[in-house]
Protein backbone atom coordinates (compact mmCIF):
# COMPACT_ATOMS: atom_id res chain seq x y z
CA UNK A 1 0.00 0.00 0.00
CA UNK A 2 2.74 2.43 0.95
CA UNK A 3 4.76 1.63 -2.17
CA UNK A 4 1.70 2.25 -4.33
CA UNK A 5 1.07 5.59 -2.64
CA UNK A 6 4.68 6.67 -3.12
CA UNK A 7 4.57 5.61 -6.77
CA UNK A 8 1.35 7.57 -7.26
CA UNK A 9 2.84 10.68 -5.69
CA UNK A 10 5.91 10.35 -7.88
CA UNK A 11 3.79 9.85 -10.97
CA UNK A 12 1.71 12.92 -10.17
CA UNK A 13 4.75 15.03 -9.30
CA UNK A 14 6.37 14.70 -12.71
CA UNK A 15 3.67 16.34 -14.87
CA UNK A 16 2.40 18.75 -12.20
CA UNK A 17 5.61 19.82 -10.47
CA UNK A 18 8.17 19.70 -13.25
CA UNK A 19 6.57 20.05 -16.65
CA UNK A 20 3.29 21.74 -15.73
CA UNK A 21 1.15 19.68 -18.09
CA UNK A 22 0.65 16.09 -19.23
CA UNK A 23 1.80 15.14 -22.71
CA UNK A 24 2.22 11.92 -24.61
CA UNK A 25 5.59 10.22 -23.87
CA UNK A 26 6.19 12.61 -20.99
CA UNK A 27 8.60 10.26 -19.22
CA UNK A 28 10.78 9.76 -22.28
CA UNK A 29 11.66 6.13 -21.56
CA UNK A 30 12.70 6.66 -17.95
CA UNK A 31 10.65 3.63 -16.94
CA UNK A 32 13.15 1.44 -18.77
CA UNK A 33 15.96 3.18 -16.89
CA UNK A 34 14.10 2.43 -13.64
CA UNK A 35 13.83 -1.23 -14.64
CA UNK A 36 17.55 -1.23 -15.43
CA UNK A 37 18.23 0.23 -11.97
CA UNK A 38 16.33 -2.65 -10.36
CA UNK A 39 18.22 -5.21 -12.44
CA UNK A 40 21.52 -3.44 -11.73
CA UNK A 41 20.68 -3.57 -8.02
CA UNK A 42 20.11 -7.32 -8.28
CA UNK A 43 16.45 -6.97 -7.26
CA UNK A 44 17.28 -5.55 -3.82
CA UNK A 45 15.92 -2.16 -2.67
CA UNK A 46 19.31 -0.78 -1.59
CA UNK A 47 20.90 -1.94 -4.83
CA UNK A 48 18.07 -0.46 -6.87
CA UNK A 49 18.53 2.84 -5.04
CA UNK A 50 22.25 2.85 -5.83
CA UNK A 51 21.49 2.00 -9.45
CA UNK A 52 19.00 4.84 -9.62
CA UNK A 53 21.68 7.18 -8.26
CA UNK A 54 24.11 6.07 -10.99
CA UNK A 55 21.55 6.81 -13.70
CA UNK A 56 20.54 10.08 -12.02
CA UNK A 57 24.20 11.11 -12.07
CA UNK A 58 24.30 10.45 -15.82
CA UNK A 59 21.20 12.63 -16.26
CA UNK A 60 22.69 15.41 -14.10
CA UNK A 61 25.96 15.34 -16.05
CA UNK A 62 23.98 15.59 -19.28
CA UNK A 63 22.15 18.65 -17.99
CA UNK A 64 25.34 20.35 -16.78
CA UNK A 65 27.27 19.69 -19.99
CA UNK A 66 24.31 21.05 -21.97
CA UNK A 67 24.74 24.43 -20.22
CA UNK A 68 28.27 24.88 -21.56
CA UNK A 69 29.26 25.55 -25.15
CA UNK A 70 31.06 22.25 -25.76
CA UNK A 71 30.22 21.80 -29.42
CA UNK A 72 28.57 18.44 -28.72
CA UNK A 73 25.24 18.19 -30.56
CA UNK A 74 22.24 18.22 -28.23
CA UNK A 75 21.01 14.90 -29.67
CA UNK A 76 24.14 13.16 -28.37
CA UNK A 77 23.68 14.73 -24.97
CA UNK A 78 20.09 13.49 -24.88
CA UNK A 79 21.36 9.97 -25.59
CA UNK A 80 23.89 9.98 -22.74
CA UNK A 81 21.70 8.56 -19.93
CA UNK A 82 20.43 5.78 -22.19
CA UNK A 83 23.95 4.91 -23.33
CA UNK A 84 25.08 4.74 -19.69
CA UNK A 85 22.12 2.45 -19.01
CA UNK A 86 23.09 0.13 -21.86
CA UNK A 87 26.74 0.03 -20.82
CA UNK A 88 25.96 -0.62 -17.15
CA UNK A 89 23.34 -3.29 -17.73
CA UNK A 90 25.17 -5.06 -20.57
CA UNK A 91 28.66 -4.73 -19.15
CA UNK A 92 28.56 -4.77 -15.38
CA UNK A 93 25.45 -6.65 -14.34
CA UNK A 94 26.30 -10.18 -15.45
CA UNK A 95 23.84 -12.90 -14.56
CA UNK A 96 21.18 -11.22 -12.47
CA UNK A 97 18.32 -13.52 -11.60
CA UNK A 98 14.83 -12.23 -11.03
CA UNK A 99 12.95 -13.46 -7.96
CA UNK A 100 11.02 -16.67 -8.56
CA UNK A 101 7.73 -14.98 -7.69
CA UNK A 102 8.17 -12.12 -10.15
CA UNK A 103 5.07 -11.86 -12.32
CA UNK A 104 2.99 -14.12 -10.08
CA UNK A 105 -0.12 -12.70 -8.43
CA UNK A 106 0.08 -12.25 -4.67
CA UNK A 107 -2.40 -14.55 -2.97
CA UNK A 108 -3.03 -13.63 0.59
CA UNK A 109 -5.97 -14.32 2.85
CA UNK A 110 -7.44 -11.05 4.02
CA UNK A 111 -9.10 -11.20 7.42
CA UNK A 112 -11.40 -8.62 8.82
CA UNK A 113 -10.21 -6.66 11.81
CA UNK A 114 -13.03 -8.09 13.92
CA UNK A 115 -12.02 -11.64 12.98
CA UNK A 116 -8.48 -11.10 14.16
CA UNK A 117 -9.32 -9.87 17.63
CA UNK A 118 -12.57 -11.55 18.64
CA UNK A 119 -12.33 -14.30 21.29
CA UNK A 120 -14.64 -16.55 19.28
CA UNK A 121 -12.36 -16.38 16.21
CA UNK A 122 -9.38 -17.44 18.31
CA UNK A 123 -11.36 -20.33 19.80
CA UNK A 124 -12.62 -21.42 16.35
CA UNK A 125 -9.10 -21.25 14.95
CA UNK A 126 -7.80 -23.44 17.77
CA UNK A 127 -10.59 -25.99 17.21
CA UNK A 128 -9.90 -25.97 13.44
CA UNK A 129 -6.15 -26.48 14.01
CA UNK A 130 -6.88 -29.39 16.36
CA UNK A 131 -9.30 -30.98 13.88
CA UNK A 132 -6.72 -30.62 11.10
CA UNK A 133 -4.06 -32.20 13.31
CA UNK A 134 -6.34 -35.04 14.39
CA UNK A 135 -7.28 -35.90 10.80
CA UNK A 136 -3.70 -35.90 9.53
Amino acid sequence: MIAGAVAGIGGAWWPIGTVGRFDQNITGGRGFIALAAVIFGRWHPVGAFSGAMVFALAEAVRLKIGNFDTGIPSEFLLMAPYLVTLVVVAGFVGASRAPKAAGQPLRRTVKLFSELFSPRAKRDKTVHEFETWAVN
